[in-house]
């Protein structure tokens, strides 16, 4: 997938991080999807990723 806009990745990181913790993912799980949520919002020019 190739980036198209690197701004707001790294929030993107935290918040999915964030988000697996606070919902009970072990740390592998949350790192998961923290990766998963920082790669769409590196592929996407809005500012909501659906």
């Amino acid at each position: 997938m190739p980036v198209v806009e690197s701004i707001g990745a790294g929030d993107a990181f935290a918040a999915g991080f964030l988000a697996g913790v606070l919902t009970g993912l072990s740390l592998t799980g949350s790192l998961a999807r923290a990766h998963r949520i920082a790669t769409r919002a590196l592929a996407s020019t809005r500012d909501h990723v659906d």
